[in-house]
């Protein structure tokens, strides 16, 4: 039997189709030409990298793989749930939108102990200062853990070619402000 599926985001469609003890998986995505796409299978409770998008005739990328349930299971990707495609390398290399710069996390910037607790889980971040104001920018995938979960209410999305980020505000003393303010 086989099932279609769309990928997290909306940006192409996975195919899955059982054979036996095994499962063929391909995704296809229109090819926007903004650099290398991996696509990963996703589960209840992990995921397992289908592999980097190659161009197809008619304007699309598209990769395909066939795994054993048992790889799959071993990797919390079984029954496999749905997947998602990520910008891994940009073909543009623009580096962050402007006003804005790669940081690591500084945890001294925080004056709530949570808060200070869940960004020294982060790797780096976009950080913007306007004033007495700043803004962070972390990454964010939709089958990944939030990133500063504690702050979850007072998070917005954004889109940029990066990919997709939460946007966190703080004032002067690491307060966070709710979107808007």
């Amino acid at each position: 039997m086989e099932q279609r599926i769309a990928l997290a985001g909306g940006l192409g469609s996975l195919t899955l189709r059982e054979e036996g003890p095994r499962l063929w998986a391909r995704a296809e995505l229109p090819d926007d030409g903004r650099g290398l796409y991996k696509v990963w299978l996703t589960g209840r409770n992990g995921r397992a990298l289908l592999g980097t998008l190659v161009p197809e005739t008619g304007g699309r990328l598209a990769a395909e793989r066939t795994f054993t349930a048992d790889a799959l299971r071993r990797q919390g990707t079984w029954p496999v749930t749905g997947g998602t495609a990520e910008l891994t390398f940009s073909f543009h290399n623009d580096g962050p939108p402007a006003g804005w710069t790669w940081e690591r996390p500084n945890g001294e910037a925080f004056r709530d102990r949570c808060i200070r607790s869940a960004a020294a889980g982060l790797d780096r971040v976009l950080v913007r200062r306007e004033g007495e104001r700043w803004t962070m920018a972390c990454p964010f995938a939709f089958d990944r853990e939030f990133p500063l979960l504690p702050l979850f209410c007072f998070s917005r999305l954004k889109q940029w070619d990066e990919g997709l980020f939460c946007l966190f505000s703080f004032d002067a003393d690491g307060a966070p402000l709710m979107p808007g303010k």
